[in-house]
């Protein structure tokens, strides 16, 4: 087999590989689709069948969408590809083999590849790629004559429709006098002898096709009245695609059960504009039975073009006629559709995010790759520099100042390396966190450099751009089989584990934190960094912070007395505050993926005080959500040495801010007038001349036994006094969700 066959044997192998799980992702999801839309149609069975109709619809249309929607989040990394466990084996891959060097470009480009000759009888693709092969291509003739049955009933339809004759001057001001009353504009009338059935036919232009038969006139209007309610409802539109839907989704054997109901409930409620509208329901019924015995020609055909047929379902229709106590509505209130539609987009989203696979870098597999044992990408390679963008590299001029955690990189034949990663096609796949860096060599001023992306947490999972680490080319190297592990490895500390937390710890004030920050340096080491001479060169992630009141920042996170809590990857990172050359400065570890994931040892960011914080505290009026004061169960203890002692109340306060030292604002007594808080969480609480001992402490909250309620506190000095800032959690915070005031304590013995 010729090179060039072989490279396009193999991407058709990896088309059909993607797109089998393409199918179980949009089986999932259908699946979920569709079980939702029965459970919700068996649900609104009191509602009546336009009700009914209305969310099958709104359903079909989200199968549809939802793959749609899947390729758009995936494309745009949003999704939680929950199904990528399907995709990605766990393990070390398969060994991937070399490929030529690549252009000097990192962007999308066209690759002129070497590809070693295979023998004539070699297969091409690994038994896994035939099947999906087979599998795809067996798919792809299903679906083609499934959609081929369609279109041959659709050319049908239009032959017997060019081939029929008009209805009599008097059907068609029949049909006109009716459609009036419908609001609909009046179709063509014609008599054909290819159908025994009534039917409308047409989505553009419909028309309603009568069979050569004698009717009276009651039977007449019965007929016309039942085929110009579908094409008020356009339930020929709806039909046709149902039935596309079924030849596109054949593996779904769900969108089978959902689509006949769908036609099923159309015809019901066609039956009820008759009732409603056209006379009643037992000679309807005798009408429509003694029209139907002239009907016994399967109308299959006609069903597969969404042809709406008269006689669909007889026996069931019949009986349901003639049950007087069913609920009957031709319509749906507009505000309960846009509901049901609203309803639709939620289900498609979920989804879509949900059950979609994930997009961006993060692949889940390795590069496809191809062989080419000549590779100059083979050998030893020291990492030199460590730059933002491959333009901001210059030779002999290192810009990154810290120790550079990747020492060197040995590519050896096969795809393998000397650290976790395969490589091959110019990606390097690390299994571990199941990341595709993209690298590239080029030439500069005689010596080759190696460009490799960083996959750290900040492009994993914060969607920052990466930057590379540049590794100059040493020479080649003899391939030894197993290789030690590189300094990247041994660099690695264990217990990652402490910089994560399922929730965030209690809130613990800091006075030395409330304020605006200003990024000045980005350090390995908390002793790395000087004040004189900054350490980073690049453009800051986090230009900045401001820390408020109460555990609050101007980003997603929150704090509490040393430590910095991120509630999207749960990380939790420490800070220290220092004081040099007369300036505060903050230095916080960052917690990126070569933390969380790789076990690295965290660098900080280095942020000046700039001020206090500007940010104005919540009027007390604003809605809170109340499960945040409620808790089952008490907090596990953590000791708080500074709150041990007794506290007198000296104000009551809507917030924080409001206090001042000296100064009593409430205007009336205090009800709560000491808390005494004991070693090991023991608490006594005293009211006017009464006391309490329902209630627990731990670092940061108090818990109530009796009504569960948990309340924040948080301590602050004011010169040689320590005053406490106890939230009272009352009925106005459970029940009515207003944010709660203030007891404020001063601390009056230990």
């Amino acid at each position: 087999m010729s090179a060039f066959a072989a490279f396009h044997a193999e991407g058709i192998g990896v088309l059909c590989e993607q797109w089998a799980f393409w199918v179980v992702s949009v089986l999932v999801q259908s699946t979920v689709l569709l079980s939702v839309g029965f459970l919700a149609v068996r649900l609104a069975r009191s509602q009546g069948p336009a009700m009914q109709s209305a969310i099958m619809r709104v359903v079909l249309a989200a199968v549809f969408l939802s793959p749609l929607v899947t390729g758009l989040t995936g494309a745009a990394g949003l999704n939680k590809g929950l199904l990528d466990s399907v995709r990605t084996p766990p393990g070390r891959p398969e060994p991937v083999a070399a490929v030529p060097e690549l252009s000097p470009a990192l962007a999308p480009r066209h690759e002129i590849l070497r590809i070693e000759a295979r023998p004539a009888s070699a297969a091409p693709e690994s038994r896994g790629s035939v099947l999906y092969i087979v599998l795809a291509s067996a798919a792809l003739v299903t679906t083609a004559v499934l959609l081929l049955r369609i279109a041959g009933a659709c050319i049908w339809m239009r032959r017997m429709r060019l081939d029929a004759t008009p209805a009599p001057h008097s059907v068609q001001k029949a049909c006109s006098g009716l459609a009036s009353k419908l609001r609909v504009p009046a179709p063509t009338v014609l008599v054909s002898g290819e159908v025994n059935s009534p039917c409308l036919v047409g989505i553009l232009n419909p028309a309603v096709v009568l069979p050569e038969v004698s009717m009276t006139s009651s039977q007449l209007r019965y007929v016309l009245y039942h085929e110009l309610a579908h094409l008020a409802r356009r339930d020929g539109l709806w039909n046709l695609a149902g039935r596309v839907m079924r030849a596109l989704l054949f593996f779904q054997p769900l969108i089978y059960a959902f689509t006949s109901k769908m036609e099923w409930m159309n015809d019901e409620i066609a039956d009820d504009y008759v009732v409603l509208m056209g006379g009643g329901g037992a000679d309807y019924a005798e009408q429509l039975t003694s029209v139907a015995e002239r009907c016994l020609r399967d109308p299959s055909r006609l069903a597969c073009a969404g042809v709406m047929a008269f006689n669909c379902s007889l026996g069931h229709r019949v009986q349901r006629i003639l049950d007087s106590a069913r609920p009957m509505a031709l319509y749906v209130a507009r505000p309960v559709a846009v509901a049901i539609a609203a309803a639709g987009l939620v289900m498609v989203a979920a989804t879509a995010l949900l059950f979609g696979t994930a997009g961006g870098q993060q692949q889940g597999v390795p590069a496809v790759t191809v062989s080419d044992e000549g590779a100059s990408v083979l050998g030893r390679w020291k990492a030199v520099d460590f730059v933002n963008s491959p333009a901001k590299f210059k030779p002999g001029k290192r810009q990154f100042r810290g120790e550079l955690y990747l020492k060197q990189l040995d590519f050896l034949p096969n795809g393998r390396t000397s650290g976790p990663w395969s490589w091959g096609n110019g990606s390097l796949y690390h299994p571990g966190d199941q990341s595709n860096a993209k690298y590239e060599t080029k030439t500069i001023r005689g010596k080759r450099y190696l460009f490799m992306e960083w996959m750290s947490g900040d492009v994993l999972i914060r969607g920052q751009k990466p930057s590379y680490y540049v590794l100059e080319y040493q020479g080649a190297i003899e391939d030894q089989g197993d290789v030690p592990p590189t300094p990247v490895e041994r660099a690695i500390v264990r217990g990652s584990e402490q910089y994560h937390a399922d929730s965030a710890p209690p809130f613990v004030n800091d006075r030395l934190l409330v304020g605006k920050w200003e990024t000045v340096d980005f350090v390995d080491t908390v002793e790395e960094f000087d004040p004189e001479h900054g350490s980073w060169q690049g453009d800051f992630y986090l230009k900045g912070m401001e820390f408020m009141q109460g555990g609050r920042t101007s980003g997603p996170w929150s704090w509490s007395n040393g430590t910095i809590y991120h509630p999207g990857d749960k990380s939790l990172a420490r800070y220290v505050i220092q004081d040099m050359n007369g300036q505060r400065y903050l230095l916080f570890e960052w917690i990126s993926g070569d933390v969380s994931i790789r076990g690295m040892a965290p660098k900080y960011y280095v942020l000046k005080y700039v001020g206090p914080s500007t940010a104005p505290t919540a009027p007390a009026h604003v809605k809170i959500n109340p499960a945040d004061y409620i808790s089952e169960n008490p907090p596990q203890f953590v000791d708080d040495p500074y709150v041990i002692g007794r506290w007198e109340s000296v104000d009551f306060v809507s917030e924080m801010a409001d206090f001042e030292p000296g100064v009593k604002k409430w205007p009336s007594g205090l009800y709560l007038t000491k808390l005494l808080f004991h070693p090991q969480g023991r608490l006594t609480s005293v009211y006017d001349a009464t006391s309490s001992n329902v209630a627990v402490w731990t670092n940061g909250a108090v818990w109530h036994r009796q009504d569960h309620t948990l309340s924040r506190y948080t301590l602050t000095q004011s010169g040689s006094d320590l005053y406490m800032f106890f939230e009272w959690v009352s009925g106005d915070v459970t029940m009515r969700a207003m944010k709660p005031k203030y007891y404020v304590l001063k601390r009056a013995s230990r």
